[in-house]
């Protein structure tokens, strides 16, 4: 393959393809695509410490250190199965 693509690429019959333009995108474009990302990362946490503020209030402000793990463990684990 490696001679053919060094026979092809001399011979005065083949015509290049031209490179297509490369994307530019506006400053709109990039600060919508950052909001956007910056709005799932707050969801996400959220998601994460509102299983554990639940667990807390449910249990009266006496929530364990592995009380709170288990219940980050549990939420991540449910994210991951439906991603």
């Amino acid at each position: 393959m490696a001679a053919r693509l060094r026979s092809s690429a001399g011979s005065p019959g083949t015509v290049e393809q031209p490179r297509p333009a490369p994307l530019r995108h506006g400053r709109g474009r990039i600060a919508r695509a950052g909001m956007a990302q910056a709005a799932a990362l707050y969801g996400l946490l959220q998601l994460l410490t509102g299983a554990v503020a639940v667990s807390y209030a449910v249990k009266h402000a006496r929530l364990s250190g592995w009380g709170a793990v288990g219940t980050t463990i549990a939420v991540l684990a449910g994210y991951t199965a439906v991603r």
